[in-house]
């Protein structure tokens, strides 16, 4: 079950009181919930996040080209490729993977690769993509 559909109270025992939530700690009730094994009040809401922030702006302005990328108006991706090297940490595990993406300059289409296949993806994707590109006559036809 994920965290949005309620399940009964984790602990087998004991008496079940209030509503059952998703903590920490597993799908809890009042009773056992973290709070109240520590001997404390039920918490109450809190104020939730600014009355801005639900609100939906409407379609920005000619004069606004900030506000038109921000909507997806604004310039895309930059053709080419893009090679993002990964980071690892001190013993060699891998914190954000390595990553590639390619614009094609001609039609715009994306190709993105990870992993171990960034390398071999770099070397080859301006080529192979060539063969199939859609901008292309010599490439792939539109049916």
């Amino acid at each position: 079950m994920s965290s949005r559909d309620p399940e009964p109270c984790d602990v087998p025992a004991d008496e079940h009181t209030g509503s059952v939530r998703f903590y920490a700690n597993g799908w809890k009730c009042n009773g056992h919930s973290p709070w109240a094994a520590q001997g404390l009040p039920e918490p109450k809401p809190g104020p939730g996040p600014p009355a801005s922030t639900w609100t939906t702006p409407g379609l920005p302005s000619d004069s606004h080209p900030s506000a038109q990328a921000a909507v997806g108006h604004g310039p895309g991706p930059q053709p080419g490729i893009r090679l993002d090297p990964g980071q690892q940490d001190s013993r060699g595990k891998w914190i954000r993977i390595p990553t590639a993406d390619y614009v094609c300059p001609a039609c715009g289409d994306i190709e993105s690769a990870s992993g171990d296949q960034v390398a071999r993806f770099a070397q080859h994707i301006e080529t192979e993509h060539h063969t199939r590109c859609t901008a292309n006559p010599q490439g792939a036809q539109i049916t």
